[in-house]
């Protein structure tokens, strides 16, 4: 999680991050510690893991940071209010349909010039590597991992309003 922040952090510097599908918040620490004069917001479904997310942030003595019990598809917030939108192993949680509820909700609470960052299971670029990635989602019980996978992604955030789309691998 560090690593990915630390990516993020040398290409801009948000005033206001929202944290999509938060959990346990183990990807938003390194955003609040990063951007310390940054404001964040984290959201998820699970009251459970919010609670920890919360406690982890009260123990790392940081106070940029909320954490709401709100739906990545609509978080309440208002239009074009964060800098910064992201998200860390969300995406192939997400049956097809509902990833679109959550790519629309990440374009309407972004500013203009605004970045959305995710890290998340993707392309994999030959066929061994494929049947390695599928079958890893289908002995955990992850079944959008390879809808998500075989989802031609830079044509889907265009069709959302979305431009300057880049997908990086991330090693």
């Amino acid at each position: 999680h560090e690593r990915f922040t630390d990516l993020i952090a040398g290409q801009l510097t948000p005033s206001r991050v929202l944290d999509m599908g938060c959990g346990f918040g183990k990807s938003t620490l390194p955003f609040v510690k990063t951007f310390s004069a940054a404001h964040v917001e984290a959201v998820d479904l699970s009251e459970p893991c919010l609670r920890v997310a919360a406690n982890s942030a009260h123990e790392a003595r940081v106070g940029n940071v909320r954490f709401r019990q709100r739906d990545a598809a609509e978080t309440g917030f208002r239009d074009a209010e964060f800098d910064l939108v992201t998200s860390t192993m969300l995406l192939h949680e997400l049956p097809v349909d509902a990833l679109g509820n959550v790519m629309d909700e990440a374009f309407r609470v972004l500013k203009p010039g605004g970045r959305m960052v995710h890290l998340d299971f993707h392309h994999f670029p030959d066929a061994f590597a494929r049947f390695m990635h599928y079958g890893h989602g289908r002995r955990n019980n992850e079944p959008y991992m390879q809808p998500l996978a075989e989802l031609d992604l830079v044509e889907f955030l265009k069709s959302r309003g979305f431009t300057d789309i880049e997908i990086v691998p991330f090693q």
